[in-house]
């Protein structure tokens, strides 16, 4: 491939200037089209790539959700391209990503007065039925994270969105709209889930006796992610400590705790294990069930 494209391009910055989303769609062209390859030689200077993927996906998954937005949907549009085979080269990736990234003069606020449009005409269709308050529904966004992946029952999730309604509708609401806010939240609900697996949102949401995030099971969140690009579940993978180390952001004396956190969870089973007097040296045989 390019090595200069790549080089260029935004996903690879540290920094991560570029909008996430875009860097999911750009990273995407590469792998599909750009001849790309996750090796190790990749991971050990592009380490950050592989904890930026959820971040990446959460982004997109937003642009898939804004029907409305003309630019969010061109780059949905761009990627589903990609997906189909409709683009054949980083050149014609990139003819069609720059121009979506820099829109000409005037042309942003034109799309923005389109989408507010859209807005306000889907309001005016709902009737008085309709529901105008967006600090409610980014509290609802807000719950749909907090419950996603918890198995809440049904009645608590209930419980749950009165408390809300109650904090940020202070006006009555007819059965249908009550019905379409708890429809809102579990479709929300629902997207989280599609977003990111029950084990990753549980180790991010695990945490230390300071109430700070578990930096053990941050680790074994960052090392999922590595066995998920090497192996599909119902295959095996084996590494030496130094080797798992070297895939990672951190060093041979922090990936024990992980790799057993993750096999406590039930991701990864010991299927051969280490030689006791050589464990550095000899590789441990795991095989993916998660």
């Amino acid at each position: 491939m390019d090595s200069k494209t790549l080089s260029n391009a935004g996903f690879l910055n540290p920094a991560q200037k570029q909008h996430y989303a875009h860097s999911h769609v750009e990273f995407y062209a590469h792998r599909r089209v750009g001849g790309l390859k996750i090796d190790l030689e990749f991971l050990n200077s592009y380490a950050h790539v592989i904890s930026y993927q959820d971040k990446w996906l959460d982004q997109f998954n937003v642009y898939r959700r804004k029907r409305n937005d003309v630019q969010a949907q061109a780059f949905v549009t761009l990627y589903d391209d990609l997906a189909a085979g409709k683009v054949s080269t980083l050149d014609e990736f990139y003819a069609r990503f720059n121009k979506l990234r820099k829109p000409k003069r005037g042309k942003a606020a034109k799309l923005q007065k389109r989408t507010n449009a859209a807005i306000r005409g889907a309001i005016e269709r709902a009737g008085i039925e309709a529901i105008d308050n967006p600090k409610l529904f980014k509290a609802i966004h807000r719950l749909a994270t907090k419950l996603s992946h918890t198995r809440t029952a049904a009645t608590e999730i209930n419980n749950q969105l009165d408390v809300l309604i109650q904090e940020h509708h202070p006006h009555s609401l007819s059965n249908k709209q009550r019905d379409d806010l708890h429809l809102r939240l579990l479709d929300k609900i629902e997207i989280m889930e599609q977003q990111i697996s029950e084990v990753e949102a549980n180790l991010l949401r695990m945490r230390d006796q300071t109430g700070k995030p578990d930096k053990v099971a941050f680790h074994a969140y960052q090392l999922y992610g590595i066995v998920k690009l090497e192996v599909a579940v119902g295959e095996t993978v084996g590494h030496n400590v130094r080797d798992w180390a070297d895939l990672v952001p951190f060093g041979p004396n922090a990936i024990t705790a992980p790799l057993a956190m993750l096999v406590k969870l039930g991701v990864l089973e010991e299927v051969e294990p280490a030689k006791q007097n050589s464990y550095q040296g000899k590789t441990t045989i795991y095989k993916r069930l998660l």
